[in-house]
């Protein structure tokens, strides 16, 4: 009797088993397809959820205009997509500072107008442990 029970006892532990493993492999498989989707093509991935963001119209004008007179060239489309985004902080940061009133002074664009604070920093010789 005893050994029935330790029988009967393995062979649920054994069908338990057999589903934590078809579990694992589901588990891993659909980590794979995830893994796949995001590294099939990661610059199309940014682009298209830069794309689904709403950049207004006249940001978007100012920055086509904005590359033309500063003669920008961009190696992909994920990459001045990117430097839209940046852009438009910057412009909203300039249009900011300028509706105040009490400011001395005007900001406005310039050809650094697509580099983040960091990228201006480190463009302007600052070390890292100076900032």
């Amino acid at each position: 009797f005893f050994f029935q029970a330790e029988d009967g006892i393995r062979d649920a532990q054994e069908s338990r088993g057999l589903g934590d493993v078809y579990k694992r492999q589901l588990l891993s498989l659909l980590v794979l397809f995830m893994l796949v989707g995001v590294f099939k093509d990661p610059e199309n991935l940014s682009s298209q959820k830069i794309k689904n963001l709403e950049v207004e119209p006249e940001i978007r004008q100012a920055f086509q205009q904005w590359i033309q007179e500063n003669e920008k060239l961009y190696g992909s489309t994920n990459e001045q997509d990117e430097r839209l985004l940046i852009f438009r902080k910057n412009y909203l940061k300039v249009q900011e500072h300028n509706k105040n009133p009490n400011s001395d002074f005007k900001m406005g664009l310039n050809k650094f107008s697509d580099l983040t604070e960091d990228e201006m920093k480190q463009y302007m010789g600052f070390k890292q442990d100076n900032l």
